[in-house]
């Protein structure tokens, strides 16, 4: 009686298109094949960062997994909340190789610099915010806002201080 085999010791056989007499691979030797433990590559959700990693979902089980370095962390970090999936190199430990994309991106320097041409923008910035055509900019620091441009309409709380060649006031 033959022993049964457990299902991960199990290996799928694809058998070879037989060729004609002139195919070179009708006399060949079998050769070694490669058989994975486990695989190299999987696809994985990211539930949280944790203190050494993060914690994926792999199908139904949680591990933690480190980073590849050219993985941007705030990448990861934006999988989370959109549960985009990454995708785990899975050596000797496992780790973030990327993650997929489920949508357009918008180009963002690892320093925060955003570059981009869209019909429609909302941006909440830091520092500053510069907006430009060809013939007009607003640019918006944290206390002042400068704006340029043929017509210029401008509203304030406070004080409006307006330089041009002509003012009209309602």
């Amino acid at each position: 009686m033959k022993a049964a085999t457990r299902p991960e010791e199990r290996v799928l056989s694809v058998k070879a298109p037989s060729g004609g007499r002139n195919d070179p691979r009708r006399d060949a030797e079998p050769g070694p094949r490669v058989v994975y433990a486990r695989p190299p590559v999987l696809l994985a959700t990211v539930v949280e960062r944790a203190e050494d990693g993060w914690r994926v979902r792999i199908g139904t089980q949680e591990q933690i997994a480190g980073t590849h370095d050219a993985v941007d962390p705030a990448l990861i970090d934006d999988a989370i909340g959109t549960g985009a999936p990454v995708v785990i190199d899975n050596g000797t430990e496992p780790r973030i190789a990327g993650v997929l994309l489920t949508s357009r991106p918008l180009t963002i320097d690892r320093d925060g610099s955003v570059l981009a041409k869209v019909k429609r923008l909302v941006v909440e910035a830091e520092e500053e915010a510069l907006f430009k055509t060809s013939r007009a900019f607003v640019q918006v620091t944290a206390r002042e806002v400068e704006l340029y441009g043929v017509r210029v309409a401008a509203r304030a709380r406070d004080v409006v201080k307006l330089l041009g060649a002509m003012v009209k006031l309602n």
